[in-house]
């Protein structure tokens, strides 16, 4: 999506799997593929005239979870100076503790160092101490799930050079410091699954995959309208909204039929409320259950007080309403920030976690960073947003 020139990142390309829409071919799979993969990329090296040898690939899915672990070292002989091989053991303590047969870390994200008597440290290194402690959030996932998305990239010739947390690469591109300063949540919705990301007091506070996503929401209205999940799709782009319209009492839509040949002559007039009711009644579901998340947490709304949506899902009209009124938060759609050269069509929740895996592939350039990541990444750092 975006290239480095010198220290400036600018939009050059990009690619996408289009969905299926009701007059498209009907065979067309949308089940990303290495193959489908390689033809995307070829189309951003055409475009870009550039070719792409690495990425940064982000990971989500429902069985993403975080839990907060202390670790500990003792510093021989002390008391001594920390250093950096100090804080990568401490940070490896706090990695063992929480390993699973089929768990897999995908990020330790450091939250505070303690050095003997000193507390609230973001870098202890230099400092004298015999002790030194760690507060680590701890964000895992399924093994399975890790690696079947990172097979089909391999698959279509690309390296893996980190992997990353989808929802917060979402957050890396729409949240401000002042969002982060207050505390805020990122709900980036994805197909299956999406992604819950919380910062209060400066800190990750929850990063988790749920069970909901566009799915569930095409199957609800494909099987209000006795329809095919191209139609439902279509329709829910096109139509879709999560709020009251007094027009939409009066007036129909069309929906195709079920007959492939002739789907328009096999298709109906039918109530473009009764579609408004069905997305709106899925969706109030979700902001509840996430409400419930949140207060599993113990995320309170003074802790957290913006919601940000991103995710396909965050642009049907009236979204941030109804998450304010069923959450508490002050709910706004989330657009990835302003990349030079960027067309205006991609300043879209759509785009926001390809957004945040640009903007963090760019800092781990600047960065100077050489690791490369063709299996985990176990020992990453969460940068600050």
């Amino acid at each position: 999506m975006g290239a480095g020139n010198g220290s400036e990142l600018e939009f050059v390309a990009c690619g996408s799997m289009q969905p299926l829409r009701w007059d498209a071919d009907q065979e067309r799979s949308t089940d990303l593929t290495p193959e489908a993969l390689h033809e995307i990329v070829c189309e951003v090296e055409r475009e870009a005239g550039l070719t792409v040898v690495s990425a940064v690939v982000g990971s989500s899915g429902p069985r993403v979870k975080s839990q907060l672990v202390r670790s500990a070292i003792d510093l021989h002989p002390g008391p001594r100076t920390v250093t950096l091989d100090d804080v990568r053991e401490v940070l490896e303590q706090a990695e063992s503790g929480v390993r699973g047969a089929n768990a897999l870390i995908l990020q330790l994200v450091p939250l505070e160092f303690l050095a003997d008597n000193q507390s609230g440290l973001s870098n202890p290194v230099g400092l004298q101490a015999s002790r030194l402690e760690a507060y680590v959030r701890v964000v895992e996932t399924d093994r399975h799930s890790f690696e079947s998305v990172h097979s089909v990239v391999k698959g279509a010739g690309i390296r893996i050079h980190e992997s990353i947390l989808g929802g917060f690469a979402a957050a890396f591109a729409t949240v401000t410091p002042h969002e982060l300063a207050k505390g805020v949540v990122n709900l980036d919705f994805g197909r299956s699954a999406s992604s819950l990301t919380a910062y209060a007091d400066g800190s990750l506070r929850i990063a988790a995959g749920i069970p909901i996503g566009w799915d569930n929401l095409v199957r609800d209205v494909m099987s209000t309208f006795g329809t095919e999940a191209s139609v439902a799709s279509s329709l829910i782009t096109q139509l879709g909204r999560v709020e009251y319209d007094a027009l939409s009492q009066f007036a129909s839509i069309f929906v195709p039929g079920p007959d492939p040949g002739d789907p328009v002559g096999s298709g109906a007039e039918r109530s473009w409320s009764l579609l408004i009711k069905v997305i709106t009644r899925r969706v109030d579901d979700y902001f509840h259950y996430l409400r419930s998340e949140l207060q599993s947490a113990r995320l309170a709304p003074e802790n957290a007080h913006t919601l940000v949506l991103t995710g396909d899902m965050a642009a049907l009209p009236g979204i941030a309403r109804a998450a304010t009124v069923a959450t508490g938060l002050k709910a706004r759609v989330g657009v990835p920030r302003a990349l030079k050269g960027m067309p205006a069509v991609l300043r879209h929740p759509g785009w926001a976690c390809a957004a945040g895996l640009a903007f963090y592939a760019h800092r781990l350039a600047q960065n100077g960073t050489e690791r490369t990541d063709d299996a985990t990444q176990e020992d990453g750092f969460l940068p600050e947003l």
